[in-house]
């Protein structure tokens, strides 16, 4: 999967998660609370989405960071996998 491939598919799953438009997203927006609002249930749902439709594997030490505070984090820290 290519980098705007990557991209889309995690647009499209984060929005899925948050039930937004993925035209409504942006880099700066946060995943968790004064952004989508997605709680640590969310925050699961969403990673086990990632991982089926990009086939990464993210890792659970990670999963808590702050590069996946908001959109843009997370898909750089995708990019790196």
């Amino acid at each position: 999967m290519d980098a705007p491939q990557t991209r889309d598919a995690i647009l499209d799953a984060v929005a899925k998660a948050a039930q937004v438009d993925p035209k409504t997203l942006s880099d700066s927006t946060p995943l968790g609370a004064g952004g989508l609002g997605l709680d640590s249930i969310g925050m699961l749902d969403l990673v086990l989405e990632l991982e089926e439709v990009t086939g990464l594997q993210l890792r659970s030490e990670d999963l808590g960071s702050d590069a996946l505070a908001t959109l843009g984090g997370l898909i750089q820290y995708m990019r790196s996998l």
